[in-house]
């Protein structure tokens, strides 16, 4: 029994998507050789998306409201976000 290749399964949009997100992951990669770099590229992207270092609200005691975009890099190697909601957690 043969396998089908998933790639024949697709048609002309799909194809299109799928280069689409290859080529925004080779440009990460290319961006980021190290996870410096990589967080680095990462803070650039997301601040271009409304996101705020959590710090900016720390250093002047103001709170998060629903709708913020918070994010926070430790020691430029790892980055944790956050999009405050409006619904409890509990």
């Amino acid at each position: 029994m043969e396998k089908k290749n998933t790639w024949e399964t697709y048609d002309a949009k799909q194809i299109k998507k799928c280069e689409k997100i290859c080529t925004a992951y080779r440009e990460f990669l290319d961006n980021g050789k190290t996870e410096r770099e990589c967080i680095d590229t990462i803070v650039n992207r997301i601040e271009k998306e409304g996101y705020k270092e959590l710090t900016t609200y720390t250093r002047n005691n103001t709170p998060l409201k629903p709708g913020d975009k918070v994010y926070s890099v430790w020691m430029n190697k790892s980055i944790v976000m956050f999009h405050m909601g409006d619904v409890p957690m509990t």
